[in-house]
Order: structure tokens, then C-alpha cells, then sequence
């Protein structure tokens, strides 16, 4: 009978564990939607943001057509998906019209990013979107438009928000000059705190 100790590898595997748990943690706090596939095309992870999308609890072992948009895009997705991890390289800002099951479209801007192994292999692909569908291109070029929707009750409590300020200082850190549609001053109170 041969012994040996499996002290070393019980640890290893623990700290694995925890570094994986701690880089799912991460990606869930981000905002942008991140998922990961195989080469097979199938799901192999995913972050909060992308999975509030999908409207699922999990991903792992899905395919694309599995996904809301996964009827009407799925296949162009697949294909150009297909192509990325066979050439190895990264497609990088395409903006999409991913139509939904409900009919509805999102409009989305993403990056897809050939996962790479020491090697020189693909063993799989990053996908990483943000969902532009509210700041909308105008007629005008470099012009963009992001509508307020439906006025809320509180409008002058949501300037005073958080999210406002960090909307706010995104938007600056995009585009060059942000003009802010309000009410004339003096009418209501939004203006004067603007």
C-alpha cells in the first residue's frame, strides 16, 4: 500500500476554487454583459448582467438558439461566431439588431474575442456587449440621442440620484459635449437644479 499526502493538492484545489469564485464575483458586478464559449459554441459561463438578459438562471450547455434572441439571429451569430474562433481573430464594436422572441429589438454594440491557450489554440470565445438600444444615432452624424421615456413621478429626485451622476460622468467620458433637455427655469424645479 503506498501513502502519500494529499495535503498540497487539497489546498491547490481550494485556492482554485476560490480564485474562480472570486473572478465570477467580479464580472457579476460589471455592467456589461460577458459570457464564454467552447468550441463547440456552447455556453460555458456567464456574468449576472448577461444572464438578466437572457432571462435564465444559467447558461452552461446552452447554444445561442437557446438564447431570447436565438430564433431570429441565432444562426448568423452561430456562423459568424464559427468564423472568429476558426481565424482567430477578435471582432471588435459591431453594432447588432438582436431581435427577440417577445418581438421586441435590442440594438447592441460587442466585442468577440477568440480565447487563446498558451499554445497558440482557440479553445473557446468571449462575447462582451453593452445594450445601446436607448442612445439612439440621429440623421445627424456624430449626434446621439438618448430619450428620457416615460416621465417618471419624481423626476427632480432622480437628478439627485447616484445612478444620475454616474450616467452623467460615462456619458462625459464618451462623447465630447452632453446637452440636457429640461424645462425652462423658473417653471418647475428641475431647471434650477440642473
Amino acid at each position: 500500500i503506498q501513502r502519500r499526502n494529499i495535503t498540497v493538492e487539497k489546498k491547490s484545489a481550494v485556492a482554485a476554487e476560490s480564485s474562480r469564485q472570486f473572478l465570477q464575483t467580479l464580472i457579476d458586478l460589471l455592467p456589461t454583459r460577458i459570457a464564454w464559449k467552447g468550441l463547440d459554441g456552447r455556453y460555458q459561463g456567464a456574468n449576472r448582467a448577461f444572464l438578466d438578459d437572457a432571462g435564465l438562471p444559467d447558461v452552461i450547455g446552452k447554444s445561442v438558439r437557446d438564447m431570447p434572441w436565438g430564433a431570429t439571429s441565432g444562426q448568423q451569430i452561430d456562423d459568424e461566431e464559427r468564423h472568429l474562433m476558426a481565424t482567430g481573430e477578435p471582432q471588435m464594436g459591431k453594432v447588432v439588431a438582436l431581435n427577440r422572441l417577445d418581438g421586441s429589438v435590442r440594438w447592441i454594440r460587442s466585442d468577440r474575442l477568440p480565447l487563446v491557450a498558451a499554445n497558440g489554440a482557440v479553445y473557446g470565445l468571449l462575447v462582451a456587449y453593452v445594450d445601446i438600444t436607448a442612445i439612439k444615432a440621429t440623421e445627424v452624424p456624430n449626434l446621439f440621442v438618448l430619450p428620457c421615456g416615460p416621465v417618471p413621478p419624481n423626476p427632480t429626485e432622480l437628478i439627485h440620484t447616484n445612478a444620475f451622476s454616474k450616467l452623467l460622468k460615462q456619458l462625459g467620458e464618451r462623447y465630447d459635449r452632453i446637452i440636457i433637455d429640461s424645462p425652462p427655469v423658473g417653471a418647475v424645479s428641475d431647471a434650477i437644479i440642473m
